[in-house]
């Protein structure tokens, strides 16, 4: 890109001292003595701390750093700063003699480029090559303060139009689940249809709503003559042609048509007899993700080309009797989606079975009604898709123009008055490298300091006590019983059951000399314990 002549153009690489992040030996979801926020990349994006780690072992960054999302499928994501802990997966850059906001800007208009660009096979990573050789253009100080002020007032007024078009997507979303939730409870129907509204006036429970009293309630094992899931181990038929493979990515909780979008298109080459043909999709089938993200909801509208489900998916194929596209509106609504929920929930449970499958209930009205409900509601469904393709159409016009402002940003045509008579240090690369071994050296000693605590940190970990060893080394007087458990090695583990379990099965114990006893503190919210010799 052309800058102006009074411009440097440096590498990434010599405007930044880079420490990486790592997982320090104490991380825990509350804090502890000596413990600052861990930032990891979601406490960076959303401001919301969820860990604390030790200081002592950790890579500590400040709110004058910006860090660099280095690993995973975000690789490239830059944000500003925050005081605490770098997490592992990030990437932490000191800014030398370049304004933090403006490297920081900088780095985000080249997120395309630097994640598109990843090294490694199975996770991506930064490549460390492309990112530090990156070329920055370096206008004088003032400049940098001028351009970080234009693009911040830009960049607010989209921010705005942003947040309205994101209102308008959540209000879409909710009015197709109230669609669905009016559709299925016989609501929508009885508004447009005056026959069946006065049809419509007992009603009866189902799924803590409200029915019309002559709609079935009917088993889905009653419904679909058809229930099962795609054959386990097809990556041996994968290949770049052939019948569609379709997988959880494809389906949606937004709409019921499949998202075969090119960059999420999968074929398999299948041999002459294959156990899992029976799994070829029909028009009129119905299906449901039963693992990962469950409940996603797709039907096959029309006749597909040859395509088969993986394992993660179940294929539901109703009996003639019955409207499959309102079964499958039922089972996308809150009510179809709340039994999906509740039979995958539990410690044992990794996703629904197929026996979950057919015991999944639904209250259904004569299938004429169920035509006339699809017919209508496929209407409202339509419009409200449609506005959701120009609300992201509106997104995308925004994303262009946040480019444009940063390459008129980083060209200088944001400039209102340049300082093109800046005097640049001698010999700028050298007074740049000298300032950064500053920084280097600064940072060093300062790690250097926080040695005696990590190894002070390191002998309790690797010998951990027990209860009875933290109150023999107590003070007389006895301590309260979150310390006990704070130095116990259930709290490294974050475990405070199994702190309690052998809390109870200590005081039970018989020692020789001693006896676990507890009181109340000075203000009596404090339960204090001590080891206490027998009573002869």
């Amino acid at each position: 890109m052309a800058i102006p002549k009074h411009w440097k153009k440096i590498p990434l690489g010599d405007l930044v001292v880079a420490r990486k992040g790592k997982k320090p030996l104490k991380l825990l979801p509350s804090p502890f003595d000596s413990s600052v926020p861990y930032l990891d990349i979601k406490s960076l994006e959303s401001n919301v701390i969820e860990k604390f780690a030790d200081s002592f072992t950790s890579v500590e960054g400040r709110d004058t750093d910006i860090m660099v999302v280095w690993d995973g499928s975000r690789s490239g994501l830059a944000t500003l700063g925050q005081n605490g802990a770098v997490g592992s997966t990030v990437m932490c850059l000191t800014p030398i003699f370049v304004n933090q906001k403006f490297l920081f800007y900088f780095i985000q208009s080249q997120y395309e480029f630097i994640n598109s660009n990843t090294v490694g096979s199975s996770i991506p990573h930064v490549n460390p090559g492309l990112f530090y050789n990156i070329q920055v253009p370096l206008p004088p100080p003032i400049e940098q303060a001028q351009i970080v002020s234009e693009i911040e007032s830009r960049l607010e007024y989209l921010k705005k139009q942003f947040a309205t078009l994101s209102d308008e997507w959540e209000y879409e979303q909710e009015y197709r689940k109230s669609l669905l939730r009016e559709a299925v409870t016989g609501r929508l129907s009885s508004k447009t249809n005056s026959k069946i509204a006065k049809q419509t006036n007992t009603y009866k429970s189902f799924q803590r709503l409200k029915f019309p009293s002559f709609w079935q309630v009917e088993k889905a094992s009653e419904i679909f003559e058809v229930i099962t899931s795609g054959s386990r181990n097809w990556s041996k038929y994968y290949s770049s042609s052939g019948a569609l493979f379709i997988r959880v990515g494809n389906l949606s909780h937004i709409s019921l048509d499949l998202d075969l979008s090119k960059e999420k298109l999968s074929y398999v080459k299948l041999p002459g007899k294959t156990e899992g043909i029976r799994t070829r999709l029909r028009a009129g089938d119905i299906l449901t993700s039963i693992t990962a993200d469950i409940g996603s909801v797709s039907y096959i509208d029309k006749d597909v080309p040859e395509a088969y489900i993986n394992q993660h998916i179940a294929l539901l194929r109703a009996k003639p009797n019955y409207n499959s596209k309102f079964l499958a509106y039922f089972l996308a609504s809150d009510i179809g989606q709340q039994q999906l929920l509740a039979k995958a929930s539990g410690a044992t449970k990794l996703g629904l079975s197929l026996e979950d499958i057919r015991s999944l209930e639904f209250c259904l009205p004569p299938l004429i009604e169920q035509k006339a409900i699809v017919k209508e509601l496929d209407k409202l469904i339509f419009k409200s898709l449609k506005a959701d393709r120009t609300n992201k159409d509106s997104f995308e016009k925004l994303e262009v123009l946040i480019k444009v402002i940063y390459d008129s940003a980083f060209t200088g045509s944001l400039l209102k008055t340049n300082n093109s008579k800046y005097e640049w240090p001698t010999n700028i690369i050298n007074f740049i490298q000298s300032e950064k071994s500053k920084m280097t050296n600064l940072l060093k000693k300062k790690s250097a300091t926080k040695s005696t605590g990590a190894n002070k940190l390191r002998t309790e970990l690797s010998s951990p006590k027990s209860i009875i060893e933290i109150l023999a080394n107590a003070p007389t007087t006895g301590i309260a019983v979150e310390e006990v458990w704070k130095l116990s090695t259930h709290y490294i583990n974050n475990n405070v059951e199994a702190f309690y379990e052998e809390l109870e099965k200590s005081m039970n114990k018989k020692l020789k000399k001693h006896v676990i006893t507890f009181f109340k503190g000075q203000n009596n919210s404090t339960v204090i314990l001590k080891l206490s010799k027998h009573a002869d």
